[in-house]
């Protein structure tokens, strides 16, 4: 019994064993919310500074075991792409995790070299970071030249989403992981908004003359609609059925607005 539970049960038995049962349970249910399950990103406390966005180290962790653990046979020994790889967290996870090599595509100088110190002081130099906007940094890779991508927390910061997804299946890789928020419609619509650039979790600014970012927030419904566009099969990860007992900082994908997926494209 925890500590919370023992405590609980002292208690009440002062004040009925009726009462002392339900308390109990009250006291266990408290317990099991709190326990926070270790992860990889508890080795590398540093990714927890290099950021200003989600720096959780339940959200990191979780996060790894959807994106990371689920995939080792799509990322171990493959070349893979990591569109808007922020700080490097998810580029040195794959490396870690046995990538042969990692590209990185991110917009905002700062980050790249966050990223670049990052994996240079955990001594990898199978990696490159390319500053840019990610459409034009993918139109010019060579098709064949990357076996898996991953679009971790960016295909919601878009307004082309299917330039973006005919980008990526003109590289033909073997597989995409994809991590992004949904809007919470049961039909196939793309929600619009309106972010501010200056935050590294919105979208980025890339033309002068915007005088406002917009982007837009794709339904479950139309995320699968545009995957299965182009005869893609995605496959969702269960994130409500791995284990997980304490939500805390990763409710979005509790309550279904942040899903994660992997698709295997067709050859």
């Amino acid at each position: 019994m925890s500590y919370v539970a023992e405590l609980v049960s002292d208690v009440s038995y002062k004040i009925g064993h009726a009462t002392k049962r339900v308390v109990l349970r009250a006291g266990r249910r408290f317990a099991q919310a709190n326990e926070i399950r270790p992860g990889f990103f508890d080795q590398y406390p540093q990714f927890f500074e290099t950021s200003e966005t989600t720096a959780f180290a339940n959200r990191l962790n979780e996060r790894h075991r959807a994106i990371i653990d689920a995939n080792r046979d799509a990322i171990s020994g493959k070349r893979v792409l990591d569109i808007a790889s922020h700080d490097g967290r998810w580029s040195f996870a794959a490396l870690k995790a046995g990538a042969a090599h990692i590209t990185g595509l991110e917009a905002r100088e700062h980050l790249i070299k966050a990223a670049t110190e990052n994996l240079r002081d955990f001594g990898s130099d199978r990696f490159q970071f390319i500053q840019g906007d990610a459409y034009k940094a993918l139109a010019q890779l060579e098709p064949g030249s990357i076996d898996t991508i991953m679009c971790l927390g960016f295909f919601y910061h878009v307004t082309e989403h299917m330039t973006l997804l005919s980008l990526i299946e003109r590289l033909k890789p073997q597989h995409i992981i994809i991590d992004t928020g949904v809007a919470a419609d049961a039909r196939s619509v793309v929600v619009w908004q309106v972010e501010n650039h200056e935050f590294e979790s919105d979208a980025f600014k890339t033309a002068n003359v915007q005088k406002a970012v917009l982007a837009g927030v794709p339904s479950k419904p139309a995320l699968d609609m545009m995957l299965t566009s182009l005869g893609w099969k995605p496959r969702y990860y269960d994130w409500k059925n791995v284990g997980i007992r304490n939500w805390a900082h990763i409710d979005d994908y509790q309550e279904d607005y942040r899903v994660t997926l992997r698709v295997d494209a067709n050859r």
